[in-house]
C-alpha cells in the first residue's frame, strides 16, 4: 500500500464539526485528506464524495467550473445526514489540469470542460481513484475517530 497516515484534527466548518484526516501517497509525495463527520464505524453504508482540488472553483470562487459549490454541498448533505466522508485528492482537477492550463483556457477564454464529460486523462484518474480506495479503507478501518 502506497498511503500512509499522517494526522487527525478538528476541523469547524459553517456546516459543523468535522475532523480532518491527512494521508501521504509515499509514490508521488502528495498529500491528500479525508474530512470526516458522524460515526463511520463498519458496517454501516457511508455517504462518500471523491473530490479533486480546484485551486479556482474551491478557493478563488470561480464561475468558469463548478467545483466550489459540489464540494459545498457535499458537506451540506454529510451535516445533514450527519455522517460522511469527502476524500479530498490533492491534484488540479479530476483531469489532472495544471494551475498553468487552466491560466492559459481563463485568458483565451475557453471554457474549462466539466470533469464530468471529458473522458480524457483516464489514466490519472484511475491512478488517483487507486490512491482514494487505499484512503478510504485506512479512514473506515480507524473509524475515521
Amino acid at each position: 500500500m502506497t498511503v500512509s497516515f499522517i494526522a487527525s484534527a478538528a476541523l469547524p466548518t459553517q456546516w459543523g464539526q468535522f475532523t480532518i484526516h491527512g494521508f501521504e501517497d509515499s509514490v508521488t509525495g502528495k498529500e491528500h485528506v479525508a474530512l470526516a463527520m458522524g460515526d463511520l464505524g463498519p458496517g454501516q453504508p457511508i455517504l462518500c464524495r471523491l473530490h479533486s482540488e480546484c485551486l479556482t472553483g474551491d478557493c478563488l470562487f470561480s464561475l468558469r467550473c463548478d467545483c466550489g459549490p459540489q464540494l459545498q454541498a457535499a458537506m451540506q448533505r454529510i451535516a445533514e445526514e450527519g455522517q460522511g466522508l469527502i476524500l479530498y485528492l490533492r491534484q488540479e482537477g479530476a483531469l489532472a489540469y495544471s494551475i498553468k492550463s487552466k491560466l492559459m483556457a481563463c485568458r483565451t477564454a475557453e471554457p474549462i470542460r466539466s470533469k464530468r464529460t471529458n473522458n480524457l486523462g483516464l489514466l490519472p484518474m484511475v491512478a488517483n481513484m487507486t490512491f482514494a480506495v487505499q484512503c478510504l479503507s485506512i479512514s473506515v478501518s480507524t473509524r475515521c475517530a
